[in-house]
């Protein structure tokens, strides 16, 4: 069902705001008893039942001692008529409160949520319909997250999830709501959508890593979790993506530089090797900020390198790219140690060798596009 957020409420136009409630419950048709006459008849009915209580505490027959359980055979004895009121009663009482509790769940309809509001366009009307079911009816919000963001919807109706990732991200920035944090982070950490066999969306990936940069820390603690082994290994292009928003963004954050030295330096594919473009674009983002300068710098020692010399060929493009002078000392310094290691193994060439040969150029090469590193 599709949940229209037009001002007047008009049911023939609820396609209109592209908001799924499948799962958040509707409203439609309303209850036959308002919320002041079930009260009222509630009120009733509770006196009916301390009435009977009272034929219970005078009937000859007593139940066990310490025990007010009515019991069946307690209730068989009671004359007919009294019986079958007290029954009647019971059950009418069942039902108003039913009643009452099905009328505090059900989801608002339009109308009651826009509250006859003019909007200019419809991205501001369903912005102000998110804001509304956020603060006024706070027990519906997981449900029309959950209803709006789903594999189903990545796949066969992307720009309807994007818009709504979008709406979202401008309700919920600087809040660190909790709900839209657990449902933005479905799309970046589960494979049902990063991994989509039948689409791939990067746009909306995208549309959820800022939502999460906006959200505040525990949004972007979120970010940073998505950059885990299993999801390196599975796709590394989203991870790419996931630090070119980090980047785009301009925030330095503990959490991200984390994740994203992790990707750079520590995570592997399933052969123990690494991904040279995944690699280069994490080092360029991170290499861009003052603190994440400092993390790349702490790698960037001959023991580190001369383990996997070819992740760190990616590693110095990814310098380069965001060109990085402050490291510039740090790469002669390499430098230097790289050629002393190539002369040792002069005598014993192989593909080693070759991986140290092409750092040596690559380590040359940008050391020609940042300068030459100062005096010692």
């Amino acid at each position: 069902m599709r949940l229209s957020t037009d001002r007047d409420g008009d049911s023939s136009s609820l396609e209109q705001a592209g908001l799924s409630l499948e799962g958040a419950g509707t409203r439609r048709p309303r209850p036959v008893h308002d919320l002041e006459a079930c009260a009222k008849a509630n009120e009733v009915l509770r006196v009916r039942r301390r009435h009977f209580w009272g034929l219970l505490r005078r009937s000859k027959r007593r139940a066990a001692p310490h025990s007010m359980t009515l019991g069946r055979e307690f209730v068989r004895d009671w004359p007919d008529g009294t019986r079958r009121l007290f029954l009647l009663v019971t059950a009418a009482l069942c039902l108003t409160q039913a009643a009452l509790q099905a009328s505090t769940d059900q989801f608002p309809s339009a109308q009651e949520v826009l509250d006859g509001r003019a909007f200019q366009n419809p991205r501001e009307r369903e912005i102000f319909f998110l804001q509304q079911i956020r603060q006024k009816y706070a027990q519906h919000w997981p449900a029309l997250l959950t209803a709006n963001i789903s594999a189903a919807d990545y796949e066969a109706a992307p720009d309807k999830l994007l818009r709504f990732v979008e709406e979202l991200a401008a309700v919920t920035a600087g809040t660190d709501d909790p709900i839209a944090i657990t449902n933005l982070a479905a799309i970046i950490c589960s494979p049902v959508f990063y991994a989509n066999t039948n689409a791939y969306r990067p746009e909306i990936l995208r549309a959820a890593a800022r939502a999460m940069v906006e959200l505040g820390a525990k949004g972007r603690k979120a970010l940073a979790d998505a950059f885990s082994e299993e999801h390196y290994r599975t796709d590394p292009v989203t991870l790419e993506l996931l630090a070119g928003v980090i980047g785009a963004s301009g925030i330095s954050d503990t959490d991200l530089n984390a994740a994203l030295a992790a990707a750079a330096f520590t995570l592997t594919a399933t052969n123990g090797g690494s991904y040279p473009n995944c690699t280069t674009e994490t080092t360029r983002v991170l290499a861009q900020s003052p603190d994440g300068i400092a993390r790349v710098a702490q790698h960037l020692k001959s023991t580190d390198v001369f383990k996997d010399p070819g992740r760190f060929q990616a590693v110095v493009d990814g310098i380069v790219a965001a060109r990085a002078s402050g490291l510039r000392l740090n790469l002669f310094n390499l430098s230097d140690k790289v050629a002393s290691k190539l002369r040792e193994l002069d005598a014993h060439r192989g593909p080693y060798y070759d991986d140290l040969a092409e750092l040596q150029t690559r380590l040359i090469s940008a050391l020609a596009t940042l300068g030459q590193a100062p005096e010692k």
